[in-house]
């Protein structure tokens, strides 16, 4: 374990529990950067039928719930990112995004040849700035004979930066990372002032504000919509526009941010009556619930949640605090991932959004969730009119795993051969006592690991499914800093109790240390736990395990925190809260006594990853 690296880690815990820390992640975007989703033949994504959807289907004048506007709106959100457009074009290739990220002209061209069969007679126009230090502003412009659509894109990569790190991450750093209140006499209350600054720069709003007035915004309907940081400026823009006599006629925010305090949250209800203005959330998708109450930041309009693909619930309520602390360890664990990215100088490599919270709920960020789930609420007869969504993440694409995969899928999994609802479920499953269980990974179970109900706070043995060893301390280490743990039949009773807001800690044993300074002697007991080590926390594949002294402040100690999620009876996952990787023995000697312990990515059937908590007296 190498100091400077948890040194490093304890940096960036500080960073990301303190103001400046949460206006770092004031509103983290997309998982869209990158993702590895499988490509799928391009006669799979997208339907011959459905052209001129926008004249026939979509309700110009709607108020309230509409359901073919929200799946409609959402497939404009999605392809205005240049990846998403890459899978409806069938090409996936890293050259032709990069393409559309740097020629703006080109991605105009591509997203008109992909869409315009949607509507009559569109004129398209992408609007788009660029400072390069991380003021990058786009949005497409589509007007009609009787409408207007603003499609604002979320945080991406900035096109004109060359390949590094100002390419990957400037927009993050002055746009998304930048909280601080600032007010406009454009708009009413106080805003994000990264998330304005970016629509104010080289005249960027105003320019979309001449070019809609001369497709004859006055007299049509404007519809504003955007996904995450998109979503976020939609809001934004959307007011600024009825400042100036254009009342859109709706916003529809996916995995939106709040970008203003309770005076401009109660103007935008006050401007966009009769559910105007419609949030959509999918399942704990962390972006959603910041910028955070406790910065001033607050929420507007109707929200919208999805529990998963099939289901939806209009005019949610918003969340409980318990249901937001959930969250929270999920934006932590990222913003540990970018610090480390940095303090590595990893320029051109992309944020792995898998590094997050036991459930990588960073997964739900990706707008393919919103876009199944908004076209799963349409009848038969209306889904034959519109485009196909694209295929939803797998367990391999950025910030997702097998189980957090399956949860998006289903609220409620169902074993194979029982009715599937609408054909949508798959059931991740392990063998236990030789017979196929269904892996049940609900909010429920976030939500007891937070309340304390998980499991019994006491003494245990935690054994190895796969071999029936215990976890242990390597007996020559001893209760030291660093001393490895592996599968054993010595030392492994443990002691699991409650820490934090969220998760447990393993404690191993515990030491007293005796001091003398000046010729005062004193003496300190230390507890030693489960903690994963700082130095490959965040790394891809297998993170290391090890014993180190206890952090006794829960707001720098997820890497020592860990989630007890049931399979069957005394059949655990244990997943850690930092990385949201399971507790893993490894494969290639699990029947040695001398086997190190590891945490590595769920994956499916893996006996290794299923352990046994046995009470010790």
């Amino acid at each position: 374990m190498k100091k400077n690296a948890r040194s490093l880690l304890m940096l960036a815990s500080i960073t990301c529990c303190s103001t400046v820390g949460i206006n770092l992640f004031a509103q983290l975007s997309p998982v869209v950067k990158t993702t590895s989703i499988t490509t799928i033949p391009q006669s799979l994504l997208i339907r011959s039928t459905g052209n001129d959807v926008f004249s026939t289907s979509f309700s110009n004048s709607a108020t309230g719930r509409n359901d073919v506007n929200a799946y409609l709106l959402c497939y404009l959100s999605t392809l205005v990112y240049p990846q998403y457009l890459g899978m409806r074009s069938g090409n996936t290739s890293a050259q032709y995004e990069t393409r559309l990220h740097t020629n703006p002209a080109d991605f105009e061209s591509e997203f008109k040849k992909y869409t315009s069969s949607l509507f009559s007679n569109p004129v398209f126009k992408f609007f788009h700035k660029s400072d390069r230090l991380g003021y990058d502003p786009e949005a497409m412009v589509i007007s009609t004979a009787g409408s207007i659509f603003i499609v604002f894109r979320g945080t991406d990569r900035v096109g004109s930066n060359k390949s590094g790190i100002l390419y990957d991450w400037a927009e993050w750093i002055s746009t998304d990372f930048d909280a601080r209140h600032v007010t406009s006499p454009d708009l009413t209350g106080k805003v994000l002032s990264g998330m304005w600054a970016s629509l104010e720069y080289e005249g960027f709003k105003d320019d979309i504000l001449s070019y809609i007035e001369t497709k004859g915004a006055r007299t049509k309907k404007v519809w504003v919509t955007g996904h995450s940081l998109g979503a976020g400026q939609a809001q934004l823009y959307a007011m600024f526009l009825a400042k100036k006599g254009i009342v859109p006629q709706g916003v529809y925010a996916y995995a939106a941010p709040h970008p203003g305090t309770q005076e401009f949250a109660n103007e935008m209800d006050r401007l966009f009556p009769n559910q105007r203005l419609q949030r959509f959330d999918f399942i704990n998708d962390p972006i959603t619930t910041l910028a955070p109450y406790v910065l001033g930041f607050q929420r507007s309009g109707t929200r919208v949640y999805y529990n998963d693909i099939n289901s939806i619930d209009f005019d949610k309520a918003e969340r409980s605090p318990a249901e937001i602390a959930t969250i929270i360890p999920g934006i932590l664990g990222a913003i540990g991932n970018v610090a480390t990215d940095f303090i590595n100088s990893t320029s051109g490599k992309r944020l792995k959004l898998d590094n997050l919270l036991g459930s990588s709920t960073m997964c739900y960020h990706h707008p393919l969730w919103y876009l199944k789930a908004a076209y799963l609420q349409l009848s038969s007869a209306e889904r034959a009119k519109v485009p196909r969504p694209l295929n939803l993440p797998d367990a391999q694409s950025e910030g997702c795993d097998l189980l957090t995969v399956e949860r998006g899928k289903s609220s409620n999994p169902l074993t194979i051969g029982n009715n599937i609802v609408k054909g949508m479920i798959d059931d991740g499953v392990a063998a236990v006592n030789e017979t196929i269980q269904v892996i049940k990974f609900t909010a429920s179970t976030i939500i007891s690991n937070v309340t304390g109900s998980a499991i019994t706070a006491g003494n245990y043995y935690i054994k190895s499914y796969a071999t029936n060893s215990r976890l242990g301390l390597n007996e020559q280490d001893g209760f030291n800093n660093g001393s490895d743990l592996r599968l054993t039949t010595g030392r492994s009773k443990v002691k699991i109790e409650r820490f934090g807001s969220a998760g447990y800690t393993i404690q191993f044993g515990t030491k007293t240390i005796t001091t003398e300074f000046f010729g005062i002697t004193s003496s300190e007991t230390k507890a030693y736990v489960l903690d994963s080590e700082a130095e490959s926390l965040y790394q891809d594949g297998s993170s290391e395990i090890q014993l180190w002294e206890k952090n006794n402040m829960p707001g720098f100690s997820a890497n020592q925190r860990w989630l007890f999620i049931r399979l069957q009876g005394d059949k655990y996952l244990i997943k850690n809260l930092a990385n949201g990787k399971l507790l893993d023995a490894n494969n290639n000697c699990v029947n040695d006594n001398s086997c190190r312990i590891k945490t590595y990515k769920p994956g499916t059937d893996d006996q290794t990853q299923i352990w046994v908590l046995e009470p010790a007296n």
